[in-house]
């Protein structure tokens, strides 16, 4: 079913089974998708209650606009209330669901689709060129589980995302602004990150204003990495913040959060603001805490040694010039 223009549109249910097959050579789309032809030709206000779709075409749901040179293209206002979404093709650069040239998206479902180590374009979800979007997927299977702004741009985003059994990344993030992304990542292949951060060597790219909580511990995934800025493709930030989440596990503070840099803040994540010494590594930020696991307890003068605080903006990690030690004293008064 397609969907090509139209305004005020409410389906209850769509299914669809064992679609997207060859016909005449040619591998036909399969599936559910909202997509104009043209500019001139929008669609607004559409509501589906229940999508299950089975499919073997190169994606299963789609809503992908036109006006790719305007943020959020000539599509609005489309309700999905769940998907359940199969892909049964192994292909490279195979995308299930994909949210492009759009806005006020607000979609809630899963997708299940091949693993294979050789493919390195595929993902169970697709997010581009979008503002104001609510995404709530559960995806299983290929590279990664979600790509975020790879071509466009993505702003006012709330992502809550839970991904497994990918090969690449949990999450690929390029150019998002102003957006909310949760990420749960478990059995990851050997070599994987959570996130995954790289401009794709596009110029004036920047993440601002995007808060991360990454729950992917070590011992659910076989990765390397929590958070990873791509070392050749570094991507830039300004008002970054990693908030909570679960990087346990990681042996260094840089594989938990690896070259982000300037405008990353990383703000009570369990073993990265907890740690049992002083970090040694990566960049922090004056006023960042690093609170110790343990509290020590320095008989001699009375104090407890409850961790540091960064005294200095860079990537150096010297006490006393970028770290201070936080003490309090066990006595009172104070001595």
């Amino acid at each position: 079913m397609s969907i090509i223009a139209g305004h005020n549109i409410d389906i209850d249910v769509f299914r669809t089974n064992k679609v997207g097959a060859l016909v005449g050579g040619v591998r036909q789309p399969g599936g559910f998708d909202i997509e104009p032809n043209a500019d001139f030709q929008t669609v607004k206000n559409v509501h589906i209650g229940k999508v299950e779709i089975r499919t073997a075409g190169n994606f299963g749901l789609q809503v992908i606009g036109q006006s790719r040179s305007v943020l959020g293209g000539n599509v609005s206002s489309i309700t999905f209330d769940s998907y359940c979404i199969e892909s049964t093709i192994m292909l490279e650069n195979v995308l299930p669901v994909s949210f492009r040239n759009c806005s006020g998206v607000r979609a809630k479902g899963s997708c299940v689709m091949f693993r294979n180590g050789s493919f390195i374009n595929c993902s169970t979800l697709g997010i581009d060129n979008v503002i104001d979007c609510e995404v709530d997927h559960s995806g299983s299977g290929g590279t990664y589980g979600a790509r975020l702004a790879v071509e466009a741009r993505v702003v006012d985003l709330t992502l809550d995302l839970k991904a497994s059994n990918y090969d690449g990344s949990a999450c690929q993030s390029v150019y998002v602004s102003r957006s909310n992304i949760k990420i749960r990542g478990r059995s990851g292949a050997a070599g994987t990150r959570a996130l995954h951060l790289r401009r794709f060597l596009r110029v004036g790219v920047i993440q601002e204003d995007v808060t991360y909580e990454v729950d992917c511990p070590k011992a659910g995934t076989l990765g390397n990495y929590a958070v990873f800025n791509e070392p050749s493709d570094l991507m830039t930030f300004s008002g970054v913040r990693l908030v909570g989440g679960n990087l346990n596990g990681y042996p260094t503070h840089g594989n938990r959060v690896s070259l982000c840099g300037a405008g990353f803040r990383r703000l009570s994540v369990p073993e990265v603001n907890n740690y049992p010494t002083m970090p040694t590594e990566c960049t922090w930020f004056a006023g960042d805490v690093v609170s110790r696991d343990t509290p020590m307890l320095i008989a001699a003068s009375n104090m407890t040694l409850l961790g540091w605080v960064r005294l200095t903006t860079g990537s150096s990690n010297i006490l006393g010039v970028d770290w201070a030690n936080m003490y309090v004293s066990h006595v009172a008064p104070a001595t």
